[in-house]
């Protein structure tokens, strides 16, 4: 019996030893869990079975401006209807303790005192303990920045879906416009040649029996008839150029994409030689500074241009002094190519300079001279048509440059050119 009672005794106490090392444990447990739960960043709360707050850690606390102490016994009802603004909590909540679910996670939109308006994922998972007591985890995790750069995403690809369909249509309208541009441009070239041939026909004729009319008939006409016939003749030549000047305009205004590597010094030599006989008749001095270089142009049109501006200069000599004609060029730094509108920056540009000691003309008309059949002079005082330097705009517009003009009255006048080294 003593034995039977030591034994039982014993029993009793190993029990006792044994539900004591539990508890110890658990605890132990429990406040290393609770260390590792406040250390974390997120927010996390602890419920009993009732909903009563029975941890928290201080991510929870410091978000939503509860109080350690001030939740102490609480509901999650009684905490939200003071601070949490959680929609279908309640609902949640309930589904949870009545049901065997696990876990549960939505997302929440609800307002905190320190930042307002927030988005979350809530995760609610019913968990045990080793006492046998059922609790209820609430994770928090703000998913607010990512929700936001989502919708951003999406609604930048909305953006884009409807720009790149504006972009597709505006691409068909403008290759539509380009085939109509191409079609018109293509009329206007054949009308164009069409008219002139149509056009030079008729004054060839004028010009032939006028002056078969003066050379047969010269002496028995009287001085008033013969006067005529020389203004008829004047006239015609007169139309004759404005019909070759019209023409050359039409088939500069089509924008020509054949660039080449154009030799500069080259076509102003060409053209220099062109007017060998004007120059020698007004005793005409031509500078041309050397080492031009190579730029990718359209020759033809470039040919134009130096024969348009060589020959302004010529015809707009002063009769108070010998013509001199200077041409030259640089290269345009970035900075000086930034103060011209229209270049673009970093691109390299050339400038050409076409100066003269002529009449010059007021500096007031400098934009107006570039007009179609614009004029600074009577066509008795000067030749042409007004056309020249109209159509040397055209070419350097055909060349994504633009041309310039500097003059006084009998100082004469520059014309400042700038074109791009590529196209």
């Amino acid at each position: 019996m003593p034995d039977t009672n030591k034994n039982s005794l014993t029993g009793v106490v190993d029990f006792d030893n044994k539900s004591y090392e539990k508890d110890v444990q658990y605890s132990d447990v429990k406040i290393y869990t609770e260390a590792i739960l406040s250390a974390m960043q997120e927010p996390l709360l602890v419920l009993n079975i009732d909903f009563k707050k029975i941890f928290a850690n201080n991510a929870f606390h410091e978000i939503f401006g509860l109080g350690q102490n001030e939740s102490i016994n609480l509901m999650l009802f009684e905490l939200k209807k003071n601070k949490l603004q959680i929609q279908e909590l309640d609902t949640v909540l309930l589904i949870m303790q009545a049901s065997r679910i696990k876990e549960l996670e939505w997302e929440v939109e609800f307002k905190i005192p320190v930042t307002n308006k927030r988005t979350m994922l809530l995760n609610a998972s019913r968990v045990r303990t080793g006492i046998d007591e059922a609790l209820i985890l609430f994770a928090f995790k703000d998913i607010t920045e990512i929700k936001n750069d989502l919708e951003s995403r999406l609604l930048v690809e909305k953006n884009t879906e409807k720009l790149e369909g504006k972009i597709n249509e505006r691409t068909s309208m403008l290759e539509a416009s380009n085939i109509s541009l191409a079609r018109s441009n293509k009329n206007l070239q054949e009308f164009a040649s069409i008219a002139s041939h149509d056009l030079q026909e008729p004054l060839r004729k004028i010009k032939t029996f006028t002056s078969i009319l003066k050379d047969r008939f010269s002496e028995e006409l009287p001085a008033a008839a013969r006067e005529l016939i020389a203004k008829t003749q004047q006239s015609a030549n007169r139309m004759s150029v404005l019909i070759k000047d019209v023409l050359n305009y039409s088939r500069v205004a089509v924008p020509e994409s054949n660039f080449i590597e154009t030799d500069i010094a080259g076509i102003i030599k060409n053209v220099i030689s062109d007017f060998d006989l004007l120059t020698e008749e007004k005793k005409a001095i031509i500078h041309v500074e050397e080492g031009i270089p190579i730029i990718k142009a359209v020759p033809l049109q470039i040919n134009q241009l130096f024969y348009n501006l060589v020959g302004n200069s010529l015809k707009f000599a002063s009769n108070k002094r010998l013509p001199v004609i200077d041409i030259s060029w640089k290269k345009l730094s970035n900075e000086e190519s930034i103060s011209y509108p229209g270049l673009i920056p970093g691109r390299p540009y050339i400038q050409f300079s076409v100066k003269d000691n002529g009449i010059g003309f007021e500096q007031e008309f400098a934009e107006q001279i570039f007009s179609v059949f614009e004029r600074l002079n009577t066509a008795k005082d000067y030749e042409g048509t007004g056309i020249g330097l109209a159509l040397c705009r055209k070419i350097l517009d055909n060349h994504h440059g633009i041309i310039m003009a500097e003059a006084a009255e009998e100082r004469g006048s520059c014309f400042f050119i700038i074109l791009p080294f590529e196209q």
